[in-house]
């Protein structure tokens, strides 16, 4: 840094310096008496040295004397020391981070992040960039752009720049996805589709905007099985889906008759059905096949046996039965597609309790129990009496029959314990 003052330019010039680093105004003398004089600063000067007052005083020396004489008539002139040379070189900026991109973790809306802070060089030494954004400080999904700033003082500002990139990664979270099992429809003998309606599913996003696709309730849906997908996009791009079946049949079928009971043994019922008919029976074809039920008692869940295909042989054997009870046969015919099965048909009980093996008698014959029934009503059965272990024969009262019904009569025998029933013998009240 350097400064200078000039007056009046003439043949003699007198150089003077100005002490380093004033903290007052300085008087420079120079010059003869009247005369005209240039006088040129030399020296290093600081920020202290700007804008101090110096004077430049003319003077006439005498020979005889080493006095400083004023000049009467001349008085001193004030001059301001400027800087000819002034700082406009910016600092210089050291380190600067590059584009930083980061993960936020799974489920968070924000993230830290750290970078290590750029320096500055100068001409007047060291600077120290300044920024809003610190390591270490949380930043959204996006990108922010973060600025440091070096100012050395004489209004010279440098600059480091770089973005912040936080990628979401987190997938929407969709709410209410409907089921398969539960959007169904069915469409009559003469129409081709059926209108379908269903409760849609949402979606929620940590980056809180979510757009869907996807077909929309209340639209027309041809017969058979159509997947409906929605897609939930995030701002980010990352998706889910959701996704269930439509299906569209026509009325179920259901057979109108009970099944027939073929052969038992003593842990094992089969039964036939005839096949579902398309003029007698309820419901559309084509039926595909067939899906036979029992069950041991009124309060049981179904059991459900093994799938018939319609062209084989109607008969299904239910096996591994328990010895002495009464089960209840049942048969549901089944279309083709998916959810094609239809409601059960009417239910048949075994006509008789299934047998156990013959009673070994160890202590002799003590008496027989005479049962009787309501015909195809197992569970309507009530004892009529008791005979001895001689009696060949035994009168049930009238009284407890109804007239015109048709009677299951059956017996068991009793020696150290109650035996199964025996094979029943069928009578007609009057």
């Amino acid at each position: 840094m350097a400064g200078s003052v000039s007056i009046s330019a003439s043949p003699d010039v007198d150089f003077m310096n100005i002490p380093l680093d004033p903290h007052q105004n300085v008087t420079i003398s120079a010059g003869q008496t009247c005369t005209p004089v240039n006088v040129l600063i030399i020296s290093d000067l600081n920020q202290e040295t700007m804008s101090k007052d110096f004077f430049l005083v003319l003077y006439d020396p005498s020979p005889s004397s080493s006095m400083v004489h004023i000049v009467s008539g001349h008085s001193s002139t004030r001059v301001t020391i400027t800087d000819d040379d002034p700082d406009t070189e910016r600092p210089t900026i050291h380190n600067c981070p590059d584009d930083i991109t980061v993960t936020a973790p799974a489920g968070a809306a924000t993230t830290t992040v750290s970078w290590t802070p750029p320096t500055a060089t100068d001409l007047s030494g060291a600077v120290t960039p300044t920024s809003p954004q610190n390591p270490g400080d949380s930043f959204t999904y996006g990108s922010t752009q973060v600025t440091y700033t070096a100012n050395d003082g004489a209004n010279n500002f440098a600059f480091c720049r770089f973005l912040v990139s936080v990628v979401d990664n987190t997938p929407p979270i969709i709410s209410d996805c409907p089921s398969s099992t539960t959007v169904f429809g069915a469409v009559s003998q003469d129409d081709d589709s059926v209108l379908i309606s269903w409760t849609e599913p949402t979606a929620t996003d940590i980056s809180g905007t979510v757009n869907s696709k996807a077909s929309r309730p209340g639209q027309q849906f041809s017969i058979g099985s159509t997947t409906v997908t929605y897609t939930f996009t995030d701002a980010a791009g990352n998706s889910a889906m959701c996704s269930f079946a439509v299906s569209v049949f026509r009325k179920l079928p259901s057979i109108s008759d009970p099944p027939t009971e073929v052969t038992r043994t003593t842990t094992s019922v089969t039964i036939t059905w005839r096949p579902w008919n398309e003029e007698t029976d309820v419901g559309d074809p084509p039926v595909v096949a067939y899906i036979p039920y029992y069950k041991m008692d009124p309060s049981q869940n179904w059991m459900s046996g093994s799938r018939i295909q319609a062209d084989q042989t109607l008969e299904y054997t239910a096996s591994s039965l328990e010895t002495d009870r009464n089960y209840t046969f049942s048969v549901a015919a089944v279309r083709e597609g998916e959810g094609g099965e239809g409601p059960r048909g009417p239910a048949v009980p075994s006509r008789h309790s299934v047998l156990q093996p013959m009673v070994q008698c160890s202590t002799g014959i003590t008496q027989f129990t005479i049962y009787y029934e309501i015909q195809g009503d197992v569970f309507s059965r009530q004892e009529a009496g008791t005979a001895g272990p001689n009696a060949e024969t035994f009168t049930v009262d009238g009284s407890l029959l109804e007239p015109g019904r048709t009677y299951n009569i059956a017996v068991t025998v009793t020696t150290d314990q109650e035996s199964a029933l025996s094979e029943g013998s069928f009578l007609t009240s009057s």
